[in-house]
């Protein structure tokens, strides 16, 4: 029961939302239109608000290229609600008779290729005149802020193996992390919780965290972590100490126009520690290390 309520809530604390810092109408066939939040990590999903003159067809949604003629080309988009209608797919249209928040999903490749580009518009089919085509730009336009995000939080998720992991000599068990943090600048404060350990020795830990991360160019990036952490070690009790932790890992691309940024990045990660333990078993090591994979997304 707990795991159903911890879970949802600790993915949204990196789920990315942002919202325009001002209004920007665009109006085509009786419609005008604007683009009220983007959301998710993979900045995938987007929120439409239409409100049409009069009652009229809307449909075949794309997310293209500014450099592209109106509604000729560019990638189509999945509408997941219309106002609190759940909806699957891609419809062919839909009438519209009253100001409707769409919900809209893009290709995740789609979005990739064309934020980074700095030309992603959605392009909105209203009625069946060849020219009646919405145009909503995504990509800021000019310097400065476009989209802002009031969210500091962001996750890590890992998997590793690590020797010596819960005072198990000689053994390389599975460890999984998960690292919550809030972004000040460069750095981040928090909490992680690492879970692992072989055979009947298992281990859970807790505590808090702070480090740094730093871009490297514009794919990569290198982050930093010290922790404490009081463990619960099976056969053994309490133990409790100091954690590190390196990553190194490929992130996206610089995105104009959002703020703050969005991170989302994938790598290696290595990392080492000591646990001091009253009763620890004789001929046990004190300390650990490990490697493996980590995920990072949030601002």
């Amino acid at each position: 029961m707990a795991a159903k309520v911890l879970w949802p809530a600790v993915l949204a604390l990196g789920c990315a939302h942002y919202t325009p810092v001002r209004s920007d109408l665009r109006e085509a066939g009786g419609v005008r239109g604007e683009i009220v939040a983007i959301n998710n990590d993979f900045l995938s999903e987007f929120e439409v608000r239409l409100t049409p003159a009069s009652t009229v067809a809307a449909g075949q949604f794309r997310m293209a290229s500014a450099a592209t003629a109106p509604c000729s080309a560019g990638d189509a988009m999945k509408m997941l609600k219309a106002g609190d209608v759940l909806m699957s797919g891609a419809p062919d249209g839909l009438t519209l008779s009253r100001e409707t928040v769409l919900t809209l999903e893009a290709n995740v490749a789609s979005v990739a290729a064309r934020l980074p580009a700095g030309d992603a518009v959605i392009d909105i089919q209203v009625a069946d005149a060849a020219a009646s085509c919405l145009r909503l730009p995504v990509s800021a336009e000019s310097t400065g802020a476009r989209w802002v995000s009031t969210r500091r939080w962001g996750v890590d998720l890992s998997g590793a193996i690590a020797w010596n992991y819960a005072l198990s000599r000689d053994q390389l068990p599975p460890v999984a992390g998960l690292a919550v943090r809030r972004r000040v600048g460069d750095a981040h404060l928090g909490a992680r919780a690492d879970f692992g350990g072989a055979y009947a020795r298992m281990a859970a830990a807790i505590g808090p965290a702070a480090g740094v991360r730093l871009a490297l160019g514009e794919h990569f990036a290198v982050a930093g972590e010290l922790a404490y952490e009081l463990a619960a070690v099976d056969q053994v009790g309490l133990a409790h100490g100091p954690r590190a932790g390196l990553a190194l890992m490929m992130k996206r691309a610089q995105l104009k126009g959002f703020d703050p940024q969005p991170f989302l990045g994938e790598g290696l990660e290595i990392f080492g520690g000591t646990w001091f333990a009253p009763d620890r078993p004789s001929g046990a090591i004190p300390w650990y290390a490990g490697a493996g994979l980590i995920v990072a997304f949030g601002p």
